[in-house]
């Protein structure tokens, strides 16, 4: 059985079917503290024991409208989902936001993620979180600051341990574990303003990529 969470969706891509569109469910996260639809689901993985796994997400188009009128932009948030309950989903569930823990004055975009299990019910979690913080000396002249935000795992729960801030982080888009001490990311783009990014998205029209994979 699949879930689709807000926007996913399932499909076939030819041949023998793994499953059929009666095994696809749509299941709506609300923010248990909140109320609201989690909007913006960018990611997700498995916590280490495989019985639920976590979700990274921000609504990218609320916080760029609120960066364009000078705006503080909308955090985003760390949820939890446990697999158990796609045995009978529901329409909807409530899950905790785990990043509310970094104060509600932190700017938290979580993009991609990646998880690393260190044990049974233990791990590593690592986010890549785009901050539009513009002052941010990693980056200078950049309008959007991606930080590596890194999290310790406990069950279902997470502690953050510290963020690294570098150049080369500008615009990271997933990651993944190589081993506790190294990550390997992608990056979208290689120009760290947005003008800088328009500029690449309107050579891409015309096959000039520039993505780019970082060790």
């Amino acid at each position: 059985m699949l879930a689709s969470l807000l926007i996913a969706s399932c499909g076939d891509s030819g041949g023998e079917a793994a499953w059929t569109d009666a095994d696809c469910v749509r299941i709506a996260i609300r923010d248990a503290a909140t109320g609201k639809s989690v909007v913006g689901i960018e990611d997700m993985d498995h916590d280490p024991s495989g019985d639920g796994v976590f979700l990274s997400a921000y609504d990218r188009i609320a916080v760029e409208r609120a960066v364009d009128n000078g705006e503080a932009p909308p955090s985003g948030g760390l949820y939890h989902l446990p697999m158990g309950v796609l045995g009978e989903p529901p329409a909807e569930i409530a899950l905790d936001n785990l990043a509310a823990a970094l104060g509600s004055d932190r700017d938290f975009h979580p993009h991609g993620m990646a998880v690393l299990a260190t044990g049974p019910d233990a791990g590593l979690l690592a986010v890549l979180n785009r901050r539009y913080d513009i002052d941010d000396a990693a980056s200078p002249g950049a309008d959007m600051v991606t930080v590596l935000e890194l999290f310790a795992i406990e069950g279902a729960t997470i502690s953050h341990r510290h963020a690294v801030r570098h150049p080369l982080l500008c615009n990271g888009n997933d990651l993944a574990f190589l081993n506790p001490d190294e990550l390997v990311f992608t990056r979208d783009h290689d120009r760290c303003t947005q003008v800088g990014r328009a500029l690449e998205d309107a050579a891409g029209a015309f096959g000039f990529g520039s993505g780019q994979v970082v060790l």
